[in-house]
Order: C-alpha cells, then sequence, then structure tokens
C-alpha cells in the first residue's frame, strides 16, 4: 500500500511540474521581439511586446475576424517583399517583423472599432479602406485610422485616434468625402514612387473586399503629394 502510495505522489509532482512547464512554455510564447536592424546588421532590440488576446476572444459578433487579420498582415507582407531587397528600406524591416508576429495596432483597431456599427458585413461587398496614419510632431507621436466606408451613396470617413492611457481608438470625427477624388488618391499612393522624407513614421492604405485585401505599406520615403492630396480631402466639407 506504502509503494503504491509513493508511486501515486512521484506521478502528481511529475505531472505537475510538466504543467508548470507547459504554462511557463505557454506564457513565453505570448511575448515576442522586435530587432533594430540597419542593412544586413542587427542594431539590437527594438523592443519586447506581449500578443493581445485575440479579436474571437474579446468581442462577441465578430464581423473582421482573427483570420482577416492574418490575411491584413500577409497581404502587406506580400507588398512589402514585391520586389525583394530593393525595396526594403529600415522601416519596412522593422514594419515586417510586426507584421509577421502581429501588429498591434490592427488587432485594437479591429476589436475596438470594426465590430460594432462603424463596420456591417455587407461593407464586404461594397468595399471598403483601412488608412494607417503614423506621425511625430515636435512634442509627441500619433497614431490615427481612417475607415472609409460606403453609407447611402456617399463615402465616409471614419477617424480614430489611439490614446495610450486607454490603450484604445476613439472616434475623433465623421467626413462625407468626394469618391472621384479619393480614387484619384488611391491610385496614386498603389503606384508607390515613395521618393520623399515626410514627418511620418508610417502611412498605410488597404482596401478590403469580399475575396481580395490589396495593402500598400510606406516605408522610410514616401508619397508626399499623395498624403497631401488625401488631408486635402478631409478638409473639404
Amino acid at each position: 500500500m506504502k509503494k503504491y502510495i509513493t508511486y501515486c505522489i512521484t506521478i502528481l509532482l511529475v505531472s505537475l511540474t510538466i504543467s508548470c512547464k507547459k504554462s511557463n512554455m505557454s506564457d513565453m510564447d505570448k511575448k515576442f521581439i522586435i530587432y533594430k536592424i540597419h542593412g544586413n546588421d542587427t542594431l539590437g532590440i527594438y523592443g519586447t511586446y506581449k500578443y493581445p488576446p485575440t479579436i474571437a476572444e474579446s468581442c462577441r459578433d465578430v464581423i473582421f475576424s482573427d483570420s482577416i487579420l492574418r490575411a491584413w498582415n500577409q497581404a502587406s507582407i506580400l507588398n512589402i517583399t514585391r520586389d525583394n531587397s530593393k525595396y526594403i528600406d529600415d522601416c519596412l524591416t522593422l514594419y515586417l517583423q510586426f507584421y509577421r508576429k502581429m501588429d498591434n495596432f490592427r488587432l485594437e483597431f479591429s476589436k475596438k472599432v470594426l465590430n460594432n456599427i462603424y463596420l456591417r458585413d455587407s461593407d464586404f461587398d461594397t468595399g471598403f479602406y483601412i488608412i494607417e496614419e503614423f506621425y511625430e510632431g515636435s512634442a509627441h507621436y500619433g497614431t490615427r485610422y481612417y475607415l472609409i466606408v460606403t453609407r447611402e451613396k456617399e463615402l465616409k470617413s471614419y477617424g480614430f485616434e489611439f490614446v495610450n492611457s486607454y490603450s484604445s481608438f476613439f472616434l475623433l470625427y465623421i467626413d462625407t468625402i468626394d469618391k472621384e477624388r479619393f480614387k484619384n488618391f488611391y491610385e496614386s499612393f498603389k503606384k508607390q514612387d515613395n521618393n520623399e522624407m515626410t514627418n511620418y513614421r508610417g502611412f498605410n492604405v488597404t482596401y478590403f473586399y469580399r475575396d481580395k485585401i490589396e495593402s500598400y505599406i510606406s516605408g522610410c520615403m514616401m508619397c508626399v503629394s499623395c498624403i497631401e492630396e488625401f488631408k486635402n480631402i478631409l478638409r473639404e466639407k
């Protein structure tokens, strides 16, 4: 009987040890490291990030799913690597790591914005756009996302700002924008004639349709005239 009890205790301890190891590994898997790279040289660690909860874990009645988020990231990766090393600069190399792991801004935007009144399932049939703007001013950095959708035959722009203290996006305004001018902006941006330095850290445009995602990612050099045209469209009421 004593031998049996000792055997059971041993099995229990081994099971607990394995369970703890699995738990520790699980915690490790929830973090990823982004490296600062210049050319072919790794200069150091840019930062260590935690994976936030998935869309499915955080939302009910999900429209913008985890699989769509992964497809969005994959479309961005394909755009960045389309011309191999000739096109990739240091900024794009940094973005590439985020998109291969998980982009936290996109995930947060999907959870807090795209699963409620701002996005409808029917928008995947008509098509919609998401613009990511990462800018830097004299005093601070900022992140804005724009959701461009069709409402009652008009093109609407929902502008959102990321607030660090809440780690979430908040709606700033809703604008009606000119369809033809926006189409011209998008076609110009797609060409990616990036030859000017700007005060932006990133300005990216993605088009979503039922069976297609087109994602255009800007690097250290951007199309300044394209960005200015988009800003001018928003300024016109």
